[in-house]
């Protein structure tokens, strides 16, 4: 089964779309995609993103998915070939 979204929505405070990702284990991993604007280190000025069409959550979903899930399928085939119990 692996890694799938649990939950996600937009935290307007921090200015991130936040992914949560869990396995049927319950282990979690974190996705964060930042929406709000950049601070200009020199005076603090909020330079809004205007660029929020060409990002594509699932694109990045698909990615980090991808790629727990092989390291899960890694750990459970190391674990196994050492007669090792999983966690």
């Amino acid at each position: 089964m692996g890694y799938q979204v649990h939950k996600q929505y937009v935290d307007l405070e921090s200015g991130f779309h936040v992914i949560e990702l869990r396995d049927e284990r319950g282990h979690k991993q974190v996705v964060q995609i930042m929406l709000g604007g950049a601070e200009c280190p020199a005076c603090g000025r909020l330079t809004p993103k205007d660029d929020l069409g060409d990002l594509d959550p699932s694109a990045r979903i698909g990615e980090v998915t991808a790629e727990r899930n092989l390291e899960q399928r890694n750990m459970i085939a190391y674990a196994l070939k050492h007669g090792l119990i999983l966690k």
